[in-house]
């Protein structure tokens, strides 16, 4: 099988890496590597909107900011990142460090629909007390709300699996 052939393979973007295609099979993540992905994202997103809030109060020359449409703002580029993520990389920065990705039933990276889909309904099924995610202790494969209800999952990925993690070195010759 060619090299470009297996790069395709069951993958719907075509950033998507040979590393990307075992998700398949793979186990949900559990809840302290999703947590520990959000916290590690989370401070990516607080540099975008400390850079989009100094935009915004530069463009009013010094005047407040807040509102309704400035907490749009902040909003519609949350989704942008984690849609942006889920739906062209399969992994955001944090899912990459604990080899956690998300994907769709058949272990594919999302489409655009899929992914505004998932963030939207993440963002409803959290307001009651964080109700959509910890959903997943109870439920018996461990997934929550918004995984259910977008037709995406979780996973998460083993130990090694990316290419830079695996061994490559060749073996050593015997002498004789």
């Amino acid at each position: 099988m060619s090299k470009s052939k297996i790069v395709n393979q069951g993958c719907s973007t075509p950033t998507s890496t040979p590393e990307s295609n075992s998700t398949n099979g793979a186990p949900n993540a559990s809840m302290r590597r999703r947590l520990a992905a959000f916290f590690y994202d989370s401070w990516m997103l607080v540099a975008i909107w400390i850079l989009t809030t100094m935009v915004i109060i530069a463009a009013r020359d010094g005047g407040e900011v807040g509102g309704l449409l400035y907490q749009l703002v902040l909003y519609v580029e949350w989704m942008v990142f984690y849609v942006y993520f889920w739906c062209f990389r399969g992994q955001t920065l944090g899912m990459q460090v604990w080899k956690i990705r998300c994907v769709d039933l058949n272990g594919r990276t999302l489409n655009i629909r899929q992914g505004i889909t998932r963030f939207v309904l993440a963002t409803l099924t959290l307001i009651p007390f964080g109700f959509g995610f910890f959903w997943m202790l109870f439920h018996k494969e461990h997934i929550t709300v918004y995984d259910d209800m977008s037709l995406s999952r979780i996973v998460y990925l083993g130990k090694n699996p990316y290419l830079s993690e695996q061994n490559t070195k060749p073996e050593p010759e015997a002498t004789s």
